[in-house]
């Protein structure tokens, strides 16, 4: 990588006091990736984005710009544009799987750290569009959002404007318990209670195994329930992509790449039937504060659902939309 790019980061941070600047590096410390974002009057601005010519690429551009689209949720911002005119083809596909448009001014990219109905959605992205002298909604750069997405156009709406969520959509919802013990490993939270492995510190899928006797299926959400003695809450909910039933070596092989799961973890998730289920999951988003335990029970009593949180269970979509607006309204 360049000279140029190792002194872009300490120049923005002199002139740009909010601004920030992210050098990822392998395991020899070189270089491979380079990121500097500065907020200005509520729209996140990249002026350095970079990713070194290498075998996993394309993991790390994708990766790198959603760690952009995390960075302009901390800074509070709906709006990312990123104007480095030398990021390259491969962030420039990144980029655009990821959501953003291509304009005059830069790549623009929407976040909405919220769940919201759809046409509160339609509404934000206008006044974004219109805040930058973009056009309007209506046209190929900002569609028009349909009144009632389906499961799969809301499914895409989400993950273009992550980590919104659509509370109205028609989007199966499960809760799912996990032990504290997995959450810290793929999730980092509880994030004091063990070292979580390195590689999966900017993953952006994951994969959680358990018994192969629940009906989830994708596309659909999972809002995570941590569960054990001193543990009792909702902390985080991710867009399940799909759930497969296999033989744990199956399991195992297929979905080794992103998880931090042995192969005698998938084998005991398996018993006592020797079928083992994964769950494959993407755009995981943690609330800033979970929903606690009493207040779950009380939202299951008030929504007149049966409340059991020892296996995974459908969410009446009144009760969804219920969680996902209070997970998501503590981030605010």
């Amino acid at each position: 990588m360049s000279h140029p790019l190792n002194r872009e980061g300490p120049r923005l941070a002199r002139d740009r006091p909010k601004s920030s600047r992210l050098v990822l590096t392998d395991p020899n410390g070189h270089t491979v990736a380079a990121v500097g974002t500065n907020p200005h009057r509520g729209v996140l601005e990249v002026p350095l984005l970079r990713v070194e010519a290498q075998a996993l690429e394309g993991t790390i551009a994708a990766q790198l710009v959603n760690l952009v689209r995390e960075s302009a949720g901390k800074s509070d911002v709906n709006v990312i544009r990123v104007t480095d005119q030398h990021c390259g083809p491969t962030l420039g596909q990144a980029l655009t799987d990821d959501g953003f448009v291509a304009t005059d001014s830069g790549w623009i990219g929407i976040t909405i750290r919220r769940a919201l109905r759809t046409r509160e959605v339609a509404e934000i992205v206008a006044r974004s569009a219109s805040a930058l002298g973009l056009n309007p909604p209506g046209d190929d750069l900002w569609p028009v959002l349909p009144e009632i997405p389906s499961a799969e156009q809301a499914r895409a709406i989400e993950h273009k404007l992550r980590p919104l969520r659509l509370a109205d959509a028609e989007i199966p919802t499960f809760i799912v318990p996990i032990k504290p013990k997995y959450s810290s490993d793929l999730f980092g939270y509880p994030s004091h209670l063990f070292e979580r492995p390195h590689q999966l510190g900017i993953s952006m899928e994951h994969v959680y195994y358990r018994a192969a006797n629940g009906n989830e299926q994708g596309p659909a959400r999972i809002l995570w329930y941590l569960s054990g003695e001193k543990f009792s809450e909702v902390f985080a909910c991710s867009t399940l992509i799909e759930a497969v039933d296999a033989q744990p070596k199956t399991l195992y092989r297929r979905f080794r790449r992103l998880g931090v799961y042995s192969y005698a973890d998938v084998a005991e998730a398996a018993e006592p039937t020797g079928m083992a289920r994964a769950l494959h999951v993407i755009d995981t988003h943690q609330f800033r504060r979970p929903i606690s335990g009493r207040v779950l029970r009380a939202l299951y009593q008030e929504h007149r659902q049966s409340f059991s949180v020892q296996w995974p269970t459908l969410l009446q979509p009144p009760l969804a939309a219920d969680l996902l607006m209070r997970g998501y309204d503590g981030d605010r």
